[in-house]
């Protein structure tokens, strides 16, 4: 005799639960999470090239916040996402953007990014939040984020002038705000084979470095090398507000009293010299900061 279930046996028959089911439960409460976030503050949040962002805020009119107010959030829990992230960091301040970096599995790959509205809230949250525990047993990690625009290109031709240079990475990147080259010192007519590439923005810099990974375009019919710029230290406004200026200024009349005795081209550049190696190095006219580079080639 065949067996027919009552509607009781149905009743009582536990509900087998698998893994899928599981996973669709926390797919569904993370998107929950974020629906709850973005209800409550307004802000707009969207994924886009590996990263999800959040911001800015609806009611922001002005220009983005300048350089300096972004910080970089390290040993995020991999599980971790902005409806935790999110209310810690706006503790120490108004937040513009945050930008969670995520992969193709849904979980973040361990950091982000914070801009505010301000340096000092930036400040607050590198002092406030680094070391912060989040989960039991994980602290975060919390810096300033360098918000590098420059390129350094290399194996550019030494007969190409500046205009040459910024013409044709206009043709191969967008965003360029401005080129850098240096002369050579044997010859003033023709560049040292490198030069800087400056962008509008550090997206785009990142952007145009992604484009130019060596072997996928050549200028000229050079294969070029491409990498980060050493970017300017920031200096901490508390720590020069602090320093008492009559300190420098017998250092600041020696550097006068050199740059008066030294050609153009010799406080611009130094390199290597027979028996004492150096690092090349690029130093902006109005400051007295050298800026170490990671690859020069000469």
């Amino acid at each position: 005799m065949l067996y027919t279930p009552h509607l009781t046996d149905k009743l009582t028959q536990p509900k087998i639960t698998t893994k899928q089911d599981n996973q669709n439960a926390i797919v569904m409460s993370r998107e929950e999470a974020l629906v709850t976030l973005t209800e409550k503050t307004s802000y707009p949040i969207l994924q886009e090239n590996g990263q999800r962002r959040y911001g800015p805020p609806p009611d922001w009119t002005g220009p983005q916040p300048p350089r300096g107010c972004e910080v970089f959030i390290g040993k995020i829990p991999r599980d971790c996402f902005e409806d935790e992230l999110v209310p810690i960091f706006e503790t120490v301040g108004r937040i513009y953007m945050f930008r969670l970096m995520m992969d193709f599995s849904g979980c973040n790959r361990g950091y982000g990014f914070c801009i505010y509205t301000n340096r000092e809230d930036t400040r607050r949250a590198v002092t406030e939040l680094d070391s912060y525990e989040i989960r039991r047993g994980k602290t975060l990690g919390v810096c300033f984020s360098v918000d590098n625009c420059r390129l350094f290109v290399g194996g550019i031709p030494k007969t190409k002038t500046k205009d040459e240079i910024m013409i044709e990475m206009l043709k191969v990147t967008e965003g360029v705000k401005d080129v850098i080259v240096y002369p050579s010192v044997a010859d003033k007519t023709k560049n040292r084979g490198f030069a800087f590439v400056e962008y509008e923005n550090h997206k785009a810099a990142a952007m145009a470095r992604r484009k130019l990974i060596p072997g996928r375009i050549h200028l000229w019919g050079h294969q070029i090398a491409v990498d980060w710029a050493e970017p300017e230290r920031e200096v901490d406004e508390d720590v020069m507000s602090k320093a008492d200026r009559t300190a420098f200024a017998p250092l600041t009349s020696i550097l006068d009293h050199i740059s008066h005795r030294l050609q153009p081209s010799t406080i611009l550049f130094y390199g290597p010299q027979p028996g004492r190696p150096a690092a090349p190095m690029e130093a902006k006219a109005e400051t007295n900061f050298f800026i170490p580079l990671r690859h020069v080639m000469v």
